[in-house]
């Protein structure tokens, strides 16, 4: 009985997987199934942030502001993009 639900159950994992792979291994079936891709998609999101070397000091020293579109990059790191510098 326990070796019909094992079998029923591997039936089951290979159909519900469409990239798994049976790898024989001595008596049994083993079923290998891919990891799931990482990739991120890039939705960007505009952030304001302090940008001396693009755009500058102001009159008291400080960075003037810079406006770029920030996300997630393909391989899932935090990446932004320089757009304008924010005028004021």
């Amino acid at each position: 009985m326990k070796y019909l639900i094992y079998s029923l159950l591997l039936i089951f994992l290979v159909n519900v997987s469409t990239n798994a792979q049976p790898v024989q291994d001595g008596n049994q079936d083993l079923i290998i199934v891919p990891k799931e891709s990482t990739a991120c998609e890039w939705n960007p999101k505009r952030e304001l942030k302090p940008s001396p070397v693009r755009c500058g000091l102001n009159d008291l020293g400080a960075p003037n502001i810079g406006i770029y579109d920030c996300g997630k990059s393909d391989n899932c790191e935090d990446h932004c993009v320089f757009i304008q510098c924010q005028v004021i």
